[in-house]
């Protein structure tokens, strides 16, 4: 099969467009070059085309994980190591219908079937190209050992992925490393956290700093926030805090320009606690009302296009859950969608790009999972594969310099130190 990169095939994915600088001059004659140049290409093979297009290029906190092997969050005894395999997502299908060849006509872009992906025109308006995301493992030369139930968030300002902490199954870290794009630096500030697994992490844009909260270090459950600016870490002092936890994901609401963090594992009993920090002091913020129930290993972040923070799944007393809650900065709304994830504990991060907030993996209660789903406000998607193996406490992030999803470590039978990018409308394929 033949791979052509084409720079000027316009390619929509919901706010992300790159445009054809040549239809500016006349739509048709772009159309006919692309039409052209394709059918030339194919002509020299006797086997089909593709045509590639590669962008450059979502924040984990941390997703608490299972109970039990660090003794860190909620208790799961039904865990067992073995009984989680190895699995990649399902193929990725293409889709075709009017719609697609109506946008083909006029020389642009259409959403392929409900998944999120565009399909994008080509040779001809029958047959139009399957755009997709694609998992792309990155392989550096160094890397952080293998963990899990560690803390990411990515500083846009530096263009920077920032890992703190975590667990082995035998150590818990204190130390931060960040990753640049093409690889792995360990920093050794002369101050830093005590060594915590189970802890989140949120990047404040508005004081350009990471804030770290919370953990447990084998012992006890860490109280305290904690700043990173890209060279110093400052434990920050408040008149107020909320109590030691483990197991939450921090969200920051960019439009308010607050980090906010709700429930968790006490260590006896599950949270159901709301608070804000506002870059000075905490502030618990609880409403009255509705609001999810008290529980932890759930993925939280904020939705930018829609300003909402997203609350999905984690675990009550009850069992897993698979709901979706939205924080406005006032009061928690329940949403719910004809269908939805396996219940699971999980994490969340929010693709700028596309507008949609994305989940992947995660801890079923008897299996890790390796599926990927988006949520666009009002429904879930499943995306396509394959990716990573299934995995449950792994971190995840969004690069926005990338634009692509950063997904670190995690544990299927053992740690993981591996690192993958998730990157939109990766690969362009005619059917």
């Amino acid at each position: 099969m033949m791979m052509w990169s084409n720079a000027h095939l316009e390619l929509r994915d919901d706010a992300l467009t790159h445009e054809d600088p040549s239809d500016a001059l006349h739509p048709w004659t772009a159309l006919m070059n692309r039409r052209l140049c394709f059918v030339a290409l194919c002509a020299l093979l006797a086997g089909g085309c593709s045509l590639v297009t590669s962008l450059d290029g979502y924040t984990f906190d941390d997703d608490g994980g299972e109970g039990g092997m660090d003794g860190g969050g909620p208790p799961d005894a039904g865990w067992d190591a073995s009984s989680r395999p190895d699995a990649d997502g399902p193929d990725a299908t293409p889709a075709d219908d009017a719609g697609d060849r109506d946008a083909c006509a006029e020389g642009g872009c259409s959403e392929c079937g409900g998944t999120g992906e565009s399909c994008c025109a080509a040779a001809s308006c029958d047959a139009p190209l399957v755009c997709a995301a694609q998992w792309q493992e990155r392989t550096p030369s160094e890397s952080p050992e293998a963990r899990f139930s560690a803390a990411i968030s990515y500083d846009a300002d530096r263009g920077r992925a920032v890992v703190f902490g975590g667990f082995s199954g035998a150590d818990t870290f204190s130390d931060t490393w960040e990753w640049d794009g093409g690889r792995w630096v360990e920093l050794t500030p002369g101050t830093a956290p005590p060594a915590r697994s189970r802890h989140s992490m949120v990047y404040d844009s508005a004081r350009r700093e990471a804030v770290l909260f919370g953990g447990f270090d084998g012992t006890t459950y860490m109280p305290g926030t904690w700043s990173w600016d890209g060279a110093t870490w400052t434990e920050r002092s408040s008149t107020t805090s909320p109590p030691p936890r483990t197991s939450t994901q921090l969200a920051y609401d960019s439009r308010r320009a607050r980090v906010i963090v709700f429930g968790g594992w006490s260590g006896s009993d599950y949270l159901g606690d709301t608070w804000e920090w506002d870059g000075v002091d905490w502030t618990d913020v609880s409403p009255t009302g509705a609001a999810p129930s008290p529980r932890a290993n759930h993925g939280m972040t904020f939705d930018a296009a829609r300003e909402v923070t997203v609350l999905f799944g984690g675990r009550d007393p009850g069992g897993r859950l698979n709901d979706v809650w939205e924080w406005n900065g006032t009061g928690w709304t329940e949403v719910t969608a004809p269908t939805a994830p396996e219940p699971r504990d999980t994490t969340l991060a929010y693709d700028v790009a596309r507008a949609r907030v994305v989940t992947f993996g995660g801890w079923s209660g008897s299996v890790a999972l390796g599926d990927m789903w988006s949520w666009d406000g009002s429904r879930w998607t499943e995306m396509p594969g394959p990716g990573p193996a299934a995995r449950s406490s792994l971190s995840l992030a969004y690069d926005t310099n990338r634009e692509s999803v950063l997904l670190f470590g995690g544990r299927d039978s053992g740690p993981l130190s591996d690192l993958w990018e998730h990157v939109p409308n990766a690969v362009c394929e005619a059917p």
